[in-house]
């Protein structure tokens, strides 16, 4: 009967260790997609600015020219 135990126990233990595997792989999933979100975001955000650059250099242009 000890032999049975001590077998149930290690599947137990792979049980568990697969899960903790499952859940690691699915953290590192959301995270890679939420990284994906924050740097799109951080694309978008470049290129308000640039646009933002050139108005202002066209306004100061501009001012400078009247």
């Amino acid at each position: 009967m000890m032999r049975y135990g001590h077998s149930f126990d290690v599947i137990i233990i792979q049980v568990k260790e697969a899960e903790m595997m499952s859940l690691s792989k699915q953290q590192k999933i959301e995270l890679e997609a939420q990284l994906g979100e924050a740097e799109d975001i951080v694309g978008e955000l470049r290129m308000e600015l640039r646009e933002s650059r050139y108005q202002l250099e066209k306004l100061t242009i501009k001012m400078v020219d009247d």
